[in-house]
């Protein structure tokens, strides 16, 4: 497992420079989308996928109170980090990977996001 107390000073540690909610990766490997731009793409259709009324987005689907989105997140994070499994990707290492992503991005404030909408 990842040591979170150590993530999250590190995420203290670069608060308010370029590094803040970067994943630390080994020399070289960078991710096409970085974790704030994703959440400025993503987070309002999702937050708008499962808290809205009344039109469910699958049917039989419970809508979600958005204080549990976080929760919910975490459980899509998880299952994605499965998938990473016959690439050959360290479970261990795709968690930290996941985990130097979520707990930077689980302290910024959406109010202050420019959700735009597109990957630049």
């Amino acid at each position: 497992m990842p040591d979170c107390l150590e993530i999250l000073r590190h995420a203290i540690g670069t608060f308010g420079t370029a590094d803040f909610g970067l994943p630390r990766r080994p020399e070289g490997q960078r991710s096409w989308l970085q974790p704030r731009k994703a959440v400025e793409i993503f987070r309002p259709s999702v937050l708008s996928a499962f808290t809205r009324e009344p039109v469910v987005p699958v049917p039989d689907c419970k809508l979600v109170e958005p204080r549990h989105g976080p929760l919910l997140l975490a459980n899509v994070g998880v299952y994605f980090m499965g998938l990473l499994k016959p690439s050959g990707v360290a479970p261990a290492r795709a968690a930290h990977a996941f985990m130097e992503a979520a707990i930077p991005m689980s302290k910024i404030d959406a109010a202050g996001l420019n959700f735009s909408g597109k990957a630049n």
